[in-house]
């Protein structure tokens, strides 16, 4: 379960650890081609998809990201013999060479307060498979989530944050639990429930055995306590982040959409698009 005393920044942290690095999640994203300045894969939601690196411009669905100063100069590196040319002198100007750059992304991992993302990665090293900049996008917003630095030690690669000038730290939510209602139908595609100002109920679960629904009392910010039909007690932890909520119970996390939103009604179509079987190659 999450620890109640994290805050959600520190809660998407963990989240993020477990998406991106493949080797301990089962959750893969999918890898996307980049042809000619347009990124090709995404649903058609998040089309055209393109990527200008002499502007370090991405557009999605017609909305433009102009990646921050701080994250340019990363995509190149000087060519052998002029390592130790001094950038900031106009006159003489460094001849660089692009890195590899490759693109992939997740839209099917929800619901979750982790919104459809794509993960724009920056190779920095080509004796090094692990020294990278990973770039982490809002693919709904567009917007800058986090970009991280990663060094290869060997086994294992350490990620080091870099803090951008523009970085508005969209996750650290200020949000007022006692002004935002959790009540209404609530799913996440396994399960559905409704929770009003009194009551959590079962709509809809695989697991018949699944015992969440009880009567709701003593609700503060961020937690309640639900008193189960065998007359069981339990602290349940919360926080709603727009049209998601997150249930943290004793046997586990969930996430869960608004039923009926317009993020519900997203998530359905990249779910639909997700699970469309690939074309047969004639």
């Amino acid at each position: 379960m999450m620890n109640p005393f994290l805050s959600i920044k520190e809660y998407l942290s963990f989240l993020l650890v477990g998406l991106l690095v493949s080797d301990i999640s089962a959750h893969t994203d999918t890898k996307l081609k980049f042809e000619n300045g347009e990124v090709i894969g995404l649903p058609p939601d998040f089309r055209p998809a393109k990527f200008d690196v002499t502007q370090k411009k991405l557009t999605i669905a017609n909305k433009e990201l102009i990646l921050p100063e701080i994250l340019h100069s990363l995509f190149h590196y000087p060519k052998k013999g002029q390592e130790e040319l001094d950038p900031f002198n106009d006159d003489i100007p460094p001849l660089m060479t692009l890195n590899e750059v490759s693109f992939q992304a997740s839209w099917y991992h929800g619901p979750s307060i982790l919104p459809p993302y794509m993960v724009i990665k920056i190779k920095l090293d080509d004796q090094k498979e692990g020294h990278r900049i990973e770039i982490l996008i809002d693919l709904v917003e567009v917007t800058i989530i986090e970009a991280t630095a990663y060094f290869d030690l060997g086994r294992r690669a350490v990620g080091l944050p870099i803090k951008l000038i523009e970085d508005t730290d969209p996750f650290d939510l200020k949000t007022d639990h006692t002004k935002t209602p959790i009540t209404g139908k609530w799913t996440n595609y396994r399960m559905a429930l409704e929770i009003t100002e009194t009551q959590l109920i079962l709509i809809d679960t695989p697991d018949p055995q699944l015992n969440i629904s009880g009567k709701i009392e003593h609700i503060k910010p961020s937690e309640f306590i639900l008193i189960k039909r065998d007359d069981t007690q339990e602290k349940v932890f919360y926080n709603r982040s727009k049209d998601i909520l997150y249930l943290g119970f004793s046997g586990g996390d969930s996430e869960f959409v608004l039923s009926g939103s317009p993020t519900d009604q997203l998530y359905r179509r990249l779910n639909q698009f997700h699970n469309q079987p690939e074309p047969t190659k004639k």
